[in-house]
């Protein structure tokens, strides 16, 4: 039986689940099947529970390696005056983590020495607040799937930069992960793809605190690609580790690399990466279990797309032979009462976790998009009949006056003449041209305030038809990930509250797409009606 990982990525816009088979060479794996679903999955540092549940409602039973963006972990690096296993346990486990806060009882914890030099050790302290996984923990109960591990996002992708001091940038749906690497991982930050100044400001910052950083990698689109190396091409230089292009199913090329090589991090055991184990549902787990059963609606299930297979993909750069002699240690924390601690603030403050807020984020359900249809025009068929006995009146009036000039001049004539003998042919009445109507008038699109989502699996597709609008003359548009689902043979829709054609029309030649208008699904897309029109990207 082949060795195969199952993936299943959880972040806030959308959700990725990948099944990789492993390649000829060693930890290499290559994508065989492929799903992205979108959705609203964390907001504010918080599952939005229904919509997490569900989603493992749809998931095919198995075994998966959960990844979580880095905002749900405490993630830090910190110096112990120490070098003994045990001293350094019991000094985590008596005196530095009750100062933060944080114990065993609330979170899950995984410590490792990653170094040790003279009288003093490098420890990475990883936590994982307990109650913020009661959605996994129910959704998982409900169904026949098992996480065998819970990591944090830049993690997975310390087989690709090994244990060289740098910063990466990773891009997945409408987000940007940033996080310093150097054996462990600290500092992570995340923004919007249309945020980058964020980051950009952070890595300046980092690098002037840590002059031994090297290089900036990212796995981005082309376009946050060249926003990093102007913005930092004096400061940083700057690597894209992925290929731009986009394969026939729709997958971008930094994608596909970042999940290829989560599989390969997360099957190297010599890599510290923080692997939590996801405990069954607790007792208080159970109220939001009979909470979820008694708000569950009976619509339609949303259509996940079917997966696609994927050809083998290329070895990532490092090998098992770049790690580190000294292979760093996991320690073993037990829990231990609850103390009353002194607060200090930790590097990384752990995030707090509302169920019960979380509970009442409904997950938008699906529905369809009806097809537009054409409105008869009785108006221009009455027209049409008109005009014909117009033409057909004007033919036999001019030919009654022919007749009676032919007539008369026969009567002044002293000798008579034979009339010939004409024969009349059928009267063709001429097929009345359409009236045409006026050339649909261009709307000014920077008076226009635009939102695009995105409703393929194309990632960054949004990004891109915003650059379009924005070179047509559009100065404010904003790009993200659709919240509906739709069935419509068109490129695209156009959900406003009124329909403006020539706003359609408009849009479609900014972006060279075949629009539709549609506005079913607005209040799911757009439910502050912020926004002149939205623009839903379906091929």
């Amino acid at each position: 039986m082949l060795n195969t990982i199952k993936l299943l990525y959880i972040l806030p816009d959308l959700a990725y689940v990948a099944e990789l088979l492993p390649t000829k060479k060693p930890h290499d794996f290559s994508i065989q099947s492929f799903r992205q679903i979108n959705g609203e999955f964390i907001n504010e540092e918080q599952f939005v529970a229904n919509n997490v549940i569900k989603l493992f409602s749809k998931l095919e039973e198995g075994e998966y390696c959960l990844i979580l963006p880095d905002s749900l972990f405490t993630n830090t690096i910190v110096s112990v005056q120490e070098t003994d296993d045990n001293k350094i346990a019991t000094y985590l486990q008596n005196e530095l983590l009750p100062q933060t806060g944080i114990s065993t009882n609330t979170h899950d914890l995984d410590t490792t020495i990653l170094t040790t030099f003279k009288n003093q050790a490098k420890v990475q302290i990883s936590a994982l607040e307990k109650s913020l996984l009661a959605p996994i923990r129910v959704g998982v109960e409900q169904t026949k799937i098992k996480i065998i591990s819970v990591s944090p996002l830049s993690w997975t992708v310390k087989s690709l930069v090994s244990l060289e001091p740098s910063i990466t940038v990773l891009q997945i749906g409408g987000l940007l992960y940033s996080a310093l690497h150097y054996i462990g991982v600290d500092q992570t930050n995340q923004s919007s793809t249309q945020d980058t100044e964020k980051i950009i400001e952070t890595i300046k910052t980092l690098k002037g605190a840590e002059a031994n950083v090297q290089t900036l990698y990212l796995l981005t689109d082309q376009l946050v690609e060249n926003r990093f190396k102007e913005s930092l091409g004096a400061v940083l230089p700057a690597q894209q580790l992925a290929s731009s292009t986009v394969g026939s199913d729709q997958l971008s090329g930094y994608v596909k690399q970042i999940i290829e090589t989560s599989a390969k991090t997360l099957s190297i055991e010599e890599y510290p990466v923080p692997k939590f184990k996801l405990s069954k549902a607790l007792p208080e787990d159970h109220e939001l279990i009979k909470q979820v059963a008694e708000e569950k609606k009976e619509d339609e299930q949303e259509e996940i797309p079917k997966p696609t297979t994927k050809e083998e993909a290329p070895a990532t750069q490092n090998t098992v032979s770049d790690i580190i002699a000294s292979k760093p240690k996991k320690l073993e924390l037990r829990p231990a009462p609850v103390q009353k601690p002194v607060i200090i603030p930790p590097t990384t403050q752990p995030p707090t976790v509302d169920i019960t807020s979380s509970m009442e984020k409904i997950m938008t359900e699906t529905s369809q998009t009806p097809v537009i249809q054409n409105q008869s025009s009785t108006k221009g068929l009455l027209k049409m009949l008109l005009v014909t006995l117009s033409v057909f009146v004007a033919v036999v009036a001019v030919g009654v006056g022919v007749g009676l000039g032919l007539l008369s001049l026969s009567n002044n004539r002293t000798t008579p003449v034979e009339s010939p003998k004409v024969e009349t042919a059928p009267t063709e009445v001429p097929t009345p041209t359409p009236t045409q109507s006026p050339e649909q008038t261009k709307v000014d699109l920077s008076t226009t305030k635009l939102l695009v989502v995105n409703a393929t699996t194309q990632a960054g597709y949004a990004g891109k038809i915003k650059t379009l609008l924005e070179k047509a003359g559009a100065k404010s548009v904003t790009a993200g990930n659709s919240k509906g689902s739709y069935k419509s043979q068109a490129d695209g829709l156009v959900l406003m509250t009124e329909e403006n054609a020539e706003l359609v029309v408009t849009l479609s030649e900014a972006t060279g797409l075949k629009l539709e208008y549609a506005k079913e699904e607005l209040k799911t897309e757009d439910p502050n009606q912020s926004y002149t029109a939205v623009i839903v990207l379906l091929k």
